[in-house]
Parts: structure tokens; C-alpha cells; sequence
């Protein structure tokens, strides 16, 4: 049996820990063994998921707890745990911290993968940090992923690993999301929604997101357009102020903050359009899964053209006014389409995704 050790911030519902939870669903457990070294106490998303498979969960210290004691810890558990592996995964928004795959490599662990899954990092403090490290990741690392090209122009270019890197495209269950008019019926119904135009944004309430944006171009939408209803699904630091524009504005009618779900895939039946105005990311899961699921999407220029995988996605400049962007969604306001067979074919089914890990997990 090959172990591999995943190794990332939480298991929380983000995107970066839902790639990994769609490989650990679909690749062969009794040939495949995934354990998890977190930096969080969080016991949200998908830890109860993982345990109940079998898996050993660590958690050490965040880097913000201390530089001292994060470096110890790291340390003391690899010349604990270091002959276990054979794999160590690494799953990262910026290189602002490499220490565990430097140990990996300190102990001589055979694979060990840094993965790219964003481009850009916030502060001046973490691109430095990010900066200086990239010079050291072709020193530590053996295999270098991206989930796109912005994500691995952002981790490796300058570096001698840029001409090694793999891009490991974020594959999905396509069944799960696929367009389902019954299905969506039954929910809009369920949710109160029938006659409504649902608006819908999955994302964690962070800055990066744009929630602020996001409620701007609604307010737009409704004027235009009475029925309109907003979905926010996600937690986040950002949440209470999000909230409380909201409430400044007298929406609370009209927008539903759904906090954490496990019906994604339903819930995305039921809008109409999705919206995601990010100020950067890798290459968003949140944006394949809903044109899976059919919908009409609308993302900002920083987002990373290889996401319109069905020519569903339409890309807009963050300068435009909100006006501007509701004015072009409901240029689209009817279109739904089963586009499934071009998710395939472009690669992002996660059978394709876990067999391209499969050979590099055996070394292929």
C-alpha cells in the first residue's frame, strides 16, 4: 500500500480541500492509504469524512503561534513519522511556508509534491516570503503541480522548476453537478424559490471573494430585475459584515446566507446565474462545478481563462460598475445548458485527475 500524507491548512469546505476530498472519494483505498497534517484545531468540512475511513489526522501549530515552536513541531514529527511515507502531498495558496517539505526532504521521504493552487498571496510580508522561497522549492521538492497556469506562473516561473511542472486540472464528480431540471424543480420549491431569478456565489467570506462587489451588483439586479434572490453559501471572517450591509441596505428579504452546506450540488440546481468577482485565484472549483451544473457564470479578468470550459463563463474588468455587470447578466438570464461531455473532454473529470496523481504517487 502506498501512504500518501496531505498536507494543508484544514479540512475545511475551501477549494484547495475539496480537490483533495474528491481524490481521497475517488481513488482505490486499499492500494492508497491518505493521512492529513493540519495547522488548525478546526474540526469542520470534511474531518468527520476522513476519520471515518481510517485515516490519522495531525495538527501542529500555525506558523503565527510562533516561528520556534512551529519549526520544532514540524521537526519532531517527521523524525517520528517520516519512514511511513512515501508521499508527501503538499497543497498550498502561497510559499509564505515550505519547513514541512524542507523536512520531508531532510528525512529523505522519495515524493515529495508541491502543489500550486492560487496566484497571488496578500501583505507585502507573505509575497516576500513567498518570493524568497520559490528559489528553494527546486532544491526540496520532486514534483511540482499547478491547478493553472496563472496558479503555476505564480509558485514556479523564475525558477528552475519551471519547465517541470505538471498542471493537475481540479476534477469533479461530473455526475453529482450535472443539469437536472427535476431535481432543481423539487428544491426551488422546497426553498421557496418558484418564479424567483436565483443569483448564487460559493466561496468562503474572505476579501479575496469581493462579498462587498458581489452585494453592490445584486442591489443592481433587483432594480432591474424584482424577483432577483441572492445565495451565499460559505463561512468566513468576512460574514457579520457582510451581514450588516445587508441589513443596511433592507435586503434581508431577498438575500440568504446559507452558511456551510453538503447540497452544493442541489443547491446549484436551483439558480439561475452564478457570480464570482474574485480580486485573484488558482483556478476555482466553485466555477467548474457550476458550469457543470449548467448555469451561466460571471467572474472577473483576474480569474484564469482555462476556468470556461464550456463558453458558459463571461469574464468582466472589476473597474466596470456594478451596474455594468448586472446589465450583462441578464443579457443571459435564460440560458441553461447540459454541458458535460466538454467538461470531459477537457479533462476535468476526476477519474482523469486521480490517474495522472496515480502514476506520480508510484513514481511513473
Amino acid at each position: 500500500m502506498h501512504k500518501v500524507l496531505f498536507i494543508t491548512s484544514s479540512l475545511d469546505r475551501n477549494g484547495t480541500e475539496t480537490f483533495i476530498i474528491n481524490v481521497f472519494r475517488c481513488i482505490d483505498r486499499e492500494k492508497y492509504m491518505f493521512d492529513f497534517l493540519l495547522f488548525t484545531e478546526s474540526i469542520n468540512g470534511y474531518y468527520n469524512e476522513v476519520q471515518k475511513y481510517g485515516s490519522k489526522i495531525y495538527r501542529l501549530p500555525a506558523r503565527k503561534d510562533g516561528l520556534f515552536k512551529y519549526k520544532k513541531k514540524i521537526k519532531e514529527f517527521f523524525e517520528l513519522h517520516s519512514k511511513e511515507y512515501t508521499v508527501i502531498h503538499w497543497c498550498g495558496c502561497s510559499l509564505t511556508s515550505i519547513l514541512p517539505i524542507y523536512y520531508a526532504y531532510i528525512f529523505d521521504i522519495p515524493i515529495r509534491i508541491i502543489h500550486a493552487h492560487s496566484s497571488n498571496v496578500k501583505g507585502l510580508h507573505n509575497r516576500v516570503l513567498h518570493c524568497v522561497n520559490k528559489m528553494i522549492i527546486s532544491k526540496i521538492g520532486t514534483h511540482f503541480l499547478a491547478c493553472s497556469q496563472l496558479a503555476a506562473n505564480f509558485f514556479f516561473r523564475g525558477t528552475r522548476c519551471y519547465g517541470k511542472y505538471l498542471i493537475i486540472k481540479n476534477g469533479i464528480d461530473l455526475d453529482k453537478f450535472q443539469y437536472n431540471v427535476l431535481i432543481r424543480n423539487k428544491f426551488r420549491k422546497e426553498l421557496g424559490l418558484v418564479d424567483k431569478f436565483v443569483i448564487g456565489h460559493v466561496g468562503q467570506f474572505t476579501k479575496v471573494k469581493n462579498h462587498l462587489f458581489i452585494i453592490d451588483i445584486f442591489v443592481e439586479l433587483l432594480k432591474r430585475e424584482p424577483s432577483s434572490v441572492l445565495l451565499l453559501i460559505g463561512v468566513g471572517e468576512d460574514l457579520e459584515k457582510i451581514k450588516q450591509k445587508v441589513i443596511g441596505l433592507h435586503l434581508q428579504d431577498n438575500v440568504h446566507f446559507l452558511g456551510l452546506r453538503e447540497d452544493v450540488n442541489r443547491l446549484l440546481q436551483t439558480m439561475d446565474c452564478f457570480l464570482f468577482p474574485s480580486f485573484y485565484e488558482g483556478l476555482p472549483f466553485a466555477l467548474v462545478e457550476a458550469q457543470a451544473a449548467g448555469l451561466p457564470a460571471y467572474t472577473s479578468t483576474n480569474v484564469s481563462r482555462e476556468v470556461n470550459l464550456t463558453g458558459n463563463v463571461h469574464f468582466f474588468d472589476l473597474q466596470n460598475t456594478a451596474e455594468e455587470w448586472a446589465k450583462k447578466i441578464l443579457l443571459n438570464k435564460h440560458i441553461r445548458n447540459n454541458v458535460n461531455d466538454l467538461i470531459v473532454r477537457k479533462g476535468y473529470s476526476i477519474r482523469e485527475t486521480v490517474n495522472k496523481l496515480i502514476n506520480i504517487y508510484e513514481g511513473k
